[in-house]
């Protein structure tokens, strides 16, 4: 598969006296469309099978369009590196952006003629907003957050591609547009490679890839290797609530209902996550001298964290599971469209037990995305969280 670009047949014009009279302006166009195609319409940066055959094989599309795809209509990630073409503010004052989040939205995916090989595409939307603003409500243990003349900025790949519903691999090649900070075009060429899109997924499985660019680094259009992580939702089983509760939840210290975690109850418990993440000033007892002892990433990051946020990924059909980002901060400010730092986040699923009125939560490390997102991988499901409950 290969994205040419359109080659126009000047015959036509030639055929009477009146074409010689706007010769010299048919050359003109006829030499711009010819740059255009020079620049960003060659073979070369768009030929899928040298770019990606290694990864899934080119197949012939046929006429049918498959009813499952391997995201949902739209997907929802996180992305780190990229500063070149994604991190420059509307004006010269340069700061890093709070928030770098993704959205995948597929369009079309076609049966082809190899098995299991699908012809995948679709859009990824890079999203970054460089101003934030977040109130706490003194004297409780619940933050809201609210935005504030936020600017957020998109950036906008089409990519094509092919997808295998074995290996899980999908492949893509595509392009988009973007301004330097000098203010030039940049015409962006990429290949985006994303593992483990599978029919169906746990909390232990993760979507993981890289965007890379197709132009020399020497190119003014080359910007460097980016980074993915998003979290599956396409058939999702949970594995971990299911398992740990069936007996009823009997681990973790005992606390009193009124010290609990507390919101109020507004409908079923998805709703009330409905929206963004809801945060916790947390309170430490006497014990807790150490972040080894007393938090689940010990004394890697080198603080004892006072804030703990729930965000909810996804709500099971039955609307009593779900699944969080439980992110873990050492300030109590964050940005309405602020990303989280995945290094100190867990991945958790919940569970609601309707007759103690209380949400039960079992979660995950997420392990090596300090270093790249496209290596981070699940494990260490021994956190638990057992008296968040609800009036």
């Amino acid at each position: 598969m290969k994205f040419k670009s359109i080659v126009m047949d000047c015959s036509i014009f030639c055929r009477t006296k009146l074409c010689f009279t706007n010769a010299f302006f048919l050359l003109l166009i006829i030499s711009s469309f010819t740059c255009l195609h020079v620049v960003f319409g060659t073979e070369n940066e768009f030929d899928y099978g040298v770019h990606c055959n290694s990864v899934v094989h080119e197949s012939k599309p046929a006429d049918e369009e498959f009813n499952i795809t391997p995201f949902p209509g739209r997907q929802n990630g996180y992305f780190s590196g990229g500063d070149k073409v994604l991190n420059n503010p509307p004006s010269h004052f340069y700061s890093p952006p709070e928030s770098k989040t993704l959205l995948f939205e597929t369009h079309h995916v076609f049966k082809t003629h190899a098995d299991d090989v699908f012809m995948v595409e679709g859009n990824l939307i890079f999203q970054t907003s460089f101003s934030y603003e977040q109130n706490i409500s003194s004297g409780s243990s619940f933050i809201s957050s609210s935005s504030n003349s936020s600017n957020r900025r998109t950036l906008d790949f089409h990519f094509r591609g092919f997808w295998s519903r074995i290996t899980g691999k999908l492949c893509m090649v595509g392009k988009s547009y973007a301004y330097s900070k000098e203010g030039k075009l940049l015409h962006l060429a990429a290949v985006l490679k994303i593992n483990n899109l599978k029919n169906s997924s746990t909390i232990r499985t993760l979507v993981t890839g890289t965007m890379d660019s197709l132009n020399s680094v020497d190119d003014p259009n080359y910007f460097e290797r980016i980074s993915l992580l998003m979290f599956p939702q396409v058939n999702y089983t949970y594995t971990m609530v299911s398992k740990q509760f069936s007996e009823g939840c009997s681990r973790g210290t005992n606390v009193q209902p009124e010290l609990s975690l507390r919101l109020l109850r507004t409908g079923t418990i998805c709703d009330m996550f409905l929206g963004g993440g809801n945060a916790f000033e947390l309170e430490y007892t006497g014990s807790c001298k150490s972040s080894k002892s007393c938090y689940p990433f010990g004394d890697s990051i080198g603080y004892l964290p006072s804030v703990m946020s729930l965000s909810m990924i996804q709500c099971s059909n039955d609307r009593l599971s779900l699944r969080f980002l439980i992110e873990f901060r050492n300030n109590s400010y964050r940005g309405y469209y602020g990303s989280p730092n995945i290094s100190t986040s867990l991945i958790g699923e919940g569970s609601w037990d309707e007759k103690k009125n209380r949400l039960h939560i079992v979660a995950c490390r997420i392990y090596d995305a300090s270093s790249s997102l496209e290596k981070s991988h699940v494990g260490d499901c021994t956190t638990r969280l057992t008296h968040v409950r609800y009036k």
